[in-house]
């Protein structure tokens, strides 16, 4: 099956995180040189003259990041699907092309909806061996991390006064309307998470610089205290969901 003209790449970002455009498309076309897919940088203003065959889409001001975003998608109308990545989320290891296009065609081929290519949510059911379903009522069951949707069901199910963080917790519910949510058993897309709150983790910049990665950004640094806070809610906070019973997770979702 032919996708290459269905599916348009999308890097979610805007101009006030442009010092990271450099990085994100130095390691993109290190570890993905052989992406067949149109690939599209969303910015505000600015035109970024640096990536190969990368096309700059400047939206202007946006509101909130589900109103960009829309805005974003109105400019790919061509494209039946859009495979979104994040400007802060920089591939760490190669894309096995091979097997990124099987599961994409029998994504198709299942008039599939959505599929996020890291492990995370995890399938619940399975379908076949590279990825199962996610289920309704499951957590982040429209994130937007390296994710692939068709575009009809993310247009209708974004909301213009949301930010991604809401996206992901309402917009998950609202999801629960649509069958055809999958996930990877394993992760095709393998990252490193470069900036949390507006601030470098000091775990991926020590990551980066193990890539050889020149990072000319002088945006600010978290603390060590900072790093070990996040780190340890986040673990805290993994072993919590781990115990509560599938049903209940979003209910917990909403007072965090």
């Amino acid at each position: 099956m032919d996708t290459k003209k269905k599916i348009a790449v999308l890097v979610l970002s805007c101009d006030k995180y442009s010092d990271l455009w450099p990085t994100f498309f130095n390691l993109f076309e290190r570890f993905w040189p052989n992406c067949p897919y149109d690939v599209y940088l969303q910015t505000n203003y600015l035109v970024y003259q640096g990536g190969k065959n990368v096309k700059s889409l400047t939206i202007g001001i946006d509101k909130t990041w589900s109103d960009g975003l829309k805005k974003s998608l109105m400019n790919l109308t061509k494209y039946e699907y859009v495979l979104i990545l994040l400007e802060d989320m920089f591939l760490s290891a190669n894309i096995d092309d091979n097997t990124l296009e099987l599961i994409i065609d029998q994504f198709i081929i299942m008039d599939g909806n959505f599929i996020t290519l890291i492990n995370e949510p995890k399938p619940d059911r399975p379908v076949n061996k590279h990825f199962g379903i996610i289920s309704k009522n499951a957590m982040y069951r429209s994130t937007t991390t390296a994710s692939l949707w068709k575009q009809s069901v993310l247009l209708d199910l974004l909301d213009d006064t949301e930010n991604a963080w809401q996206f992901e917790k309402v917009g998950s519910k609202r999801s629960d309307k649509y069958e055809g949510f999958y996930s990877v058993n394993q992760d095709v897309f393998k990252f490193i998470h470069g900036v949390i709150k507006g601030k470098w983790t000091r775990k991926a910049k020590r990551d980066l610089q193990k890539l050889n990665v020149n990072l000319n950004s002088k945006r600010e640094t978290f603390s060590l205290l900072e790093e070990i806070k996040f780190w340890s809610y986040k673990r805290i906070r993994k072993i919590i969901l781990m115990l509560v019973p599938f049903g209940l997770r979003r209910k917990l979702l909403k007072n965090n």
